[in-house]
């Protein structure tokens, strides 16, 4: 397969590298099988994991599964359908305990040849390419150059997005969190308790969800600017 890893890519860990090796995507290997879909399932790891979530908060929890489906068609259209399974953790907005969340999602992924772009624009003088962009990413295509797909970018995409802008522990709506002037945690206090047992100061209202910021690397991910 094609694997950047085994050229000694410094970018990517040592422990995480047979992932992103799994998950590049051969085309002249699947040229060579018959007619038929090439089912694959890739183990996530935590290492791998890890290095997804190193400017978040989050880490790697439950094992994460990749199921995918490939199909190659006779013009290059490569057809990935399949589903990711398993959790990430990420600290509680509250407490900061672990707070497990969801990952699964379905994929449903075009990948097309970029020459195929190429020669439709000189076919069609005129037309503007950054509208022709517009209409593959309706489509949810992306354009390959080369005889490898790299999935990694995708299933790493998909996995930020799953995390929430702010998620509660096993607790939910009732975790009370910590003291806000010295960290104890309330939860273990009694359930009436209106002022800290540690450092006896009153306990804070949590300002309300709306108010959270929402992370630097998530606005971009999302595709958020702060520019008016």
């Amino acid at each position: 397969m094609h694997n950047d890893a085994k050229r000694g890519n410094p970018a990517i860990p040592e422990a995480a590298r047979e992932v992103h090796e799994a998950l590049q995507v051969d085309l002249e290997w699947l040229r060579r099988q018959p007619g038929q879909a090439t089912e694959r399932v890739i183990q996530l790891s935590q290492e791998w994991i890890d290095t997804v979530c190193a400017d978040t908060e989050a880490r790697a929890g439950q094992a994460v599964q990749l199921s995918a489906q490939l199909s190659l068609h006779s013009d290059g259209t490569l057809l990935v359908r399949g589903s990711l399974t398993g959790e990430i953790l990420a600290p509680c907005g509250r407490c900061l305990g672990d707070a497990g969340v969801d990952a699964s999602d379905e994929l449903c992924l075009t990948f097309l040849p970029a020459a195929r772009i190429r020669d439709y624009l000189k076919n069609t003088p005129g037309d503007d390419p950054e509208g022709l962009e517009l209409v593959a990413s309706d489509l949810d295509e992306i354009f390959y150059e080369g005889n490898a797909v790299d999935l990694s970018n995708v299933v790493r995409e998909q996995l930020l997005l799953a995390l929430p802008m702010r998620v509660l522990c096993a607790r939910g709506e009732a975790c009370r969190g910590m003291c806000g002037r010295c960290g104890a945690m309330v939860n273990d206090m009694p359930a009436d308790a209106t002022t800290c047992s540690a450092c006896k100061a009153p306990f804070m209202d949590e300002p309300e969800e709306h108010e959270q910021e929402i992370p630097a690397w998530k606005r971009k991910l999302m595709g958020l600017s702060d520019d008016p």
